[in-house]
């Protein structure tokens, strides 16, 4: 957290400056609470210190939070995406399926205005993230490069854009 805070040296005589590019801009989107500025911001910094790998992590969290939020808005049952016993959320492999459920089976629950195919590439591009994400996490061999991140930044906007101005209306 410090390293992100602070300006970080490569060595004592040469201070590297902290790249100010905004990889997502939080007032692009209809973001349901304050929260997500802060998630936005710490996807920024670390887009900006060239740790693309913490990129697609932290995306990964705000997707994820946003299907939390939009099941919990929807008043979709508790016990659904949320496992009491264990005081956890469900996977998100889980989450992803329970929206398309959801938004396939209770579209004006859920404020949306979806057709059928812009369901299917919503989940499409959710699993995407999901699985990407998880790779970064998980493994110990796959490093993200800015092009990768750059790559799919058009699709991540598009499906953020989906979950907060068509579900979040």
């Amino acid at each position: 957290k410090e390293f992100i805070q602070n300006e970080h040296t490569t060595n004592s005589n040469n201070k590297q400056q902290i790249n100010q590019d905004k990889y997502l801009k939080y007032e692009d989107f209809n973001f349901p609470d304050s929260f997500y500025k802060d998630l936005i911001d710490e996807i920024n910094k670390c887009y900006g210190i060239g740790t693309y790998s913490a990129v697609r992590i932290l995306t990964r969290k705000l997707l994820e939070n946003l299907l939390i939020d939009i099941l919990r808005t929807a008043k979709v049952e508790e016990k659904k995406y949320y496992n009491s016993k264990r005081k956890e959320f469900k996977a998100f492999s889980k989450l992803i399926k329970l929206l398309e459920i959801e938004l396939s089976q209770n579209s004006k629950k859920l404020h949306g205005y979806l057709f059928n195919n812009e369901i299917t590439d919503l989940i499409e591009y959710l699993e995407n993230f999901r699985i990407k994400g998880n790779d970064n996490a998980h493994s110990i061999i796959v490093k993200t490069r800015k092009e990768d991140i750059e790559e799919e930044k058009e699709d991540l906007i598009h499906v953020i854009r989906i979950l907060t101005e068509k579900i979040f209306k």
